[in-house]
């Protein structure tokens, strides 16, 4: 009996085929037909592929290796997570893949960061971890009287006084300079700072009232209160690293700063020596922190907002620094080392006069930061002091000398266009050990003369042993002339300057004036003065309009110290010896030592005139 076409389900058993389509709106008979055909295609191809067992046959079973290595090429090509490997031993037939399955698309960050090096962050951990202790350290030290202060820093220097045996020769070691050189150009100066604090800070540290005779304001009151800064950062770029960096740390902590200092990043080995003398002296923890690096380190620690910069090194960095510390309202200190003058006016010993002029010139290989590459020499004496001056130049650079190695920071390109372009302009270059010195000679000294102006060695430093000479009548006028051409520093006087001259030195623009007895150290530096941009720290007053001028005299007028060449081992041991005898910090033994030393003269001779 056929089906009722009028009960609900009798279309049910009706084929498919013999539905006729639905015709939807907006779709015409022709578009119909074609969706139709297109789903018969595809019926008949699924048909086509019921036989065939290429989309469930298992995957292969591949050996270790190769799936080590296919897991090593996803890991390089997705720059992701690696892909798991599939283990045919363990895997289980319902776990195998039965169809391609493609690899996560690589996410945009490691799309763009397979080739790239990882970042090193070492040095801003540092940084950061230097300042914040130096912060957190500082308030409390400020807080101490500085007589409080004061037996911390009895402590550094009994330190190294106890231990000079071990920091002396490493130092000079570490920095390439002969132990005498080391102990009169850096070692003996910090001592001599740590010993005369006593004196010279507390008058510092006092307040002042000044008086107000103001009749609009009768009521009010002016005191000049000293504060220090708060963290200080201490930076040095370039010459005697120790003596510097030492120097800054003194002065910091004695006038109650937390420093953190910055050493050159060619000598790490001489800021752990500093940092372990710093740690055997008990200083509170935090408060002195040592760190290595170049700019970057340096920006850096501009960015943590110091409260006081102070940079030692060259001029172009300093300049950058600089504008750092300007943009971010930091109290910046700048240095730069300088071509220094050395002047011989009659009355000099001439001998004893090249001596000092030698070692003034040549003393750190003439890399220490304020050499005298220029030397002025009154007329009447110049044949005779060029005769001794380089007859003490040859000595000094014998096969059996002591001479600070400078072969990793000289750079001989830069000094052999400087002395071409010098000889091209009509200067003469002497080398008076000759154009080959010998196979232990460390480096030649150069002396040139007849330079003209409008050379590059007559306006830039030299930073080598090269040295100038001078011959003038007008001893004034040819050093106010030399000033014009590149700034100095420190003008030495050897000799005794005529009436009135002496009056016409002291006002040329220089920092440091010196009779008879010439200076070459870390004290040698352009700059110091305070150019930041504090808008609540006051510059007006009469004592901003003055020029605070170091004059340094020798009483006696005679020439001789146990710093100027030849360097010797009796000298280092000398010293070495002498120093509990002015630098203990326990006065009894300090004057049994000074007594034990008035019965040995050959000792006495060595430290008082280098004889």
């Amino acid at each position: 009996m056929p089906d009722n076409p009028q009960r609900p389900d009798a279309g049910d058993n009706i084929p498919t085929r013999e539905i006729p389509p639905t015709q939807s709106d907006g779709l015409d008979a022709a578009e119909i037909s074609a969706h139709a055909r297109a789903a018969q295609t595809r019926k008949a191809a699924a048909r086509s592929l019921e036989g065939d067992d290429a989309a469930t046959r298992e995957v292969p079973m591949l050996k270790e290796e190769w799936r080590e290595r296919a897991s090593a090429a996803a890991r390089a090509i997705s720059g992701d997570e690696p892909v798991d490997v599939i283990d045919g031993a363990h895997a289980q037939p319902e776990n195998i893949p039965t169809a391609f399955i493609a690899p996560p698309a690589p996410a945009r960050a490691s799309g763009s960061t397979v080739y790239e090096l990882p970042v090193d962050d070492t040095l801003m951990v540092a940084v950061r971890d230097a300042m914040d202790a130096a912060r957190g350290a500082q308030p409390a030290w400020r807080a101490l009287r500085f007589e409080q202060r004061l037996p911390f820093l009895d402590g550094l220097r009994q330190e190294m006084v106890d231990r000079r045996g071990d920091y002396v020769p490493s130092l000079a070691s570490l920095s390439g300079r002969p132990m005498v050189e080391m102990l009169t150009g850096e070692y003996l100066p910090v001592l001599e700072q740590l010993r005369s604090l006593a004196a010279t800070v507390p008058p510092l540290l006092a307040e002042k009232n000044v008086e107000i005779a103001n009749p609009v304001y009768p009521d009010v009151s002016l005191r000049m209160v000293p504060q220090p800064y708060g963290v200080v950062v201490a930076a040095v770029a370039f010459g005697p690293v120790f003596g510097q960096c030492m120097s800054l740390v003194v002065d910091a902590l004695a006038t109650g700063n937390a420093v953190v200092v910055v050493c050159d990043e060619e000598r790490p080995r001489i800021a752990d020596l500093m940092e372990k003398m710093l740690e055997r002296a008990k200083f509170p923890k935090g408060l002195v922190r040592v760190l290595t690096g170049g700019p970057r380190a340096m920006k850096s620690l501009i960015e943590r907002r110091p409260d006081k910069f102070f940079f030692r090194g060259f001029q172009e960095l300093g300049a950058e620094l600089a504008q750092y510390c300007a943009l971010r309202g930091i109290d910046f200190s700048l240095g730069v080392s300088s071509k220094d003058i050395l002047l011989v006016l009659e009355g000099a010993d001439l001998p004893r006069a090249a001596q000092a002029a030698v070692w003034a010139a040549f003393a750190g290989g003439g890399m220490t930061g304020g050499a005298a590459e220029r030397i002025v020499v009154h007329a009447p004496l110049y044949d005779e002091f060029r005769v001794h001056f380089m007859e003490a130049t040859r000595t000094m650079n014998s096969h059996h000398a002591q001479l600070a190695d400078i072969r990793n920071a000289l750079d001989e390109r830069r000094v052999k266009e400087l002395l071409t372009d010098a000889m091209a302009q009509g200067a003469r270059v002497t080398h008076p050990a000759g154009e080959s010195p010998g196979k232990w000679i460390l480096w030649r000294p150069a002396v040139v003369e007849g330079l003209g102006a409008n050379t590059r060695l007559a306006r830039e430093q030299a930073l080598a042993p090269v040295c100038t000479l001078y011959r003038t009548e007008d001893a004034v006028y040819e050093v106010r002339k030399l000033l014009g051409e590149a700034p100095a520093a420190t003008l030495n006087v050897l000799g005794t300057p005529r009436k009135g001259e002496w009056e016409q030195l002291l006002a040329l623009n220089v920092a440091t004036l010196t009779l008879n007895e010439p200076a070459v150290g870390p004290g040698a530096w352009i700059g110091g003065g305070p150019s930041g941009t504090l808008v609540n720290q006051s510059h007006c007053g009469p004592q901003h309009m003055l020029r605070l001028r170091q004059v340094v005299e020798n009483d006696f007028g005679e020439l001789g110290r146990v710093g100027f060449f030849p360097y010797t081992d009796d000298k280092a041991q000398a010293l070495m010896d002498a120093m509990p005898a002015f630098f203990d910090t326990r006065p009894f033994l300090r004057a049994r030592q000074r007594f034990n030393l008035l019965f040995k003269p050959a000792a006495r001779r060595l430290i008082e005139r280098g004889e």
